[in-house]
């Protein structure tokens, strides 16, 4: 798909038709990319994680499909994260948005929001200008709204 030695597999097109994510090890470890179609550099997308990528239907989200637990530094502060039910991240996170529904050991940087449904579980930090904490959630650490 871009070339090199690179191992490059799950494309998808953005909502827009500016961009194809992928994921590729071109970095040593698997991780989400993006590319322009007619070529050109590839940017990383998210550090830390790699599977498969797909754009909301409206574009203002990005779906990250990762099987397992995710240890280390998350980063994908132009877009949105869900940890599902049974997610496990230990690290820190910085994103956009971000929704946990599982396990999170670590801390949230969102940007824009951050949202514990009743079934997450969190040990950590949280910093936000917005969040919403469900009935049922556990939260251990300490909150900093900016």
């Amino acid at each position: 798909m871009t070339g090199g030695d690179a191992q490059s597999q799950v494309p998808s097109w953005s909502r827009d038709v500016r961009w194809i994510y992928f994921e590729s090890d071109r970095s040593g470890q698997w991780r989400i990319w993006k590319v322009p179609p007619e070529g050109g550099s590839a940017v990383q997308v998210a550090r830390n994680i790699g599977g498969a990528a797909f754009e909301s239907v409206d574009g203002k989200c990005l779906y990250i499909t990762s099987t397992g637990e995710i240890e280390g530094h998350l980063e994908i502060p132009a877009h949105r994260l869900t940890i599902g039910m049974a997610g496990r991240v230990r690290g820190d996170v910085l994103a956009a948005e971000a929704v946990a529904m599982g396990m999170v050991e670590g801390n949230v940087d969102a940007g824009r929001k951050f949202v514990m449904r009743a079934s997450a579980r969190m040990a950590g930090s949280i910093r936000t200008p917005s969040l919403t904490m469900e009935e049922g959630a556990f939260f251990k650490g300490r909150i900093e709204t900016v």
